[in-house]
């Protein structure tokens, strides 16, 4: 009796597991929730996104960000931080705060999340909308990620060599895609 041949591509299953989750930064924020790095065709991105209980691989469930939008996040914690306390003492607030594209940071009295979420704008229409893409955290969440992007640069050395795109040439002289995604002048 012959051997079946080996298959010298291998099944999809262990081409995945050659692909191997080897993050450079990994910090828990609460239930299946992760901050880490990837690299992804030469690019350096960071996720917030849920681990799967079963072997620990990303899931669909989370967000991915380009550099310049996590240190964007990062630049405006000492803002997000005043709101988290804002709602902790049940007192009015409203935030939103852009961060690249069409991404988002938001907060509002009555939900006792950190949004960081993406916005879409219908055609014919001024206001932007919110999409079923992004993460909701709570606050004791919000607290591991403040504290691992605040480390996060000395894993991923990528984050300090980040120009923001209002210092380049291009921000000044076309409409900016990551400061004005729906063709909106930049002020």
């Amino acid at each position: 009796m012959s051997e079946k041949p080996e298959n010298r591509t291998g099944s999809a299953e262990s081409q995945r597991d050659a692909r191997a989750f080897n993050p450079r930064y990994l910090q828990h924020l609460g239930k299946e929730l992760y901050l880490f790095d990837s690299v992804f065709n030469g690019i350096t991105y960071i996720h917030v996104r849920e681990l799967s209980r079963e072997n620990k691989r990303p899931t669909t469930n989370g967000i991915t960000l380009t550099l310049q939008r996590c240190n964007e996040l990062y630049s405006i914690l000492p803002d997000v931080v005043i709101h988290v306390d804002q709602l902790r003492r049940n007192e009015p607030t409203f935030y939103r705060r852009h961060i690249g594209g069409n991404w988002f940071v938001v907060m509002e009295m009555g939900y006792d999340t950190v949004n960081i979420r993406k916005f879409w704008l219908p055609d014919n229409e001024t206001s932007i909308r919110a999409t079923r893409k992004g993460v909701s955290l709570t606050f004791n969440q919000f607290e591991e990620l403040k504290n691992g992007l605040r480390i996060l640069d000395t894993f991923v050395p990528e984050l300090n060599r980040v120009v923001p795109c209002y210092l380049s040439g291009k921000h000044v002289r076309d409409f900016c895609k990551e400061c004005s995604p729906n063709n909106t002048s930049v002020a």
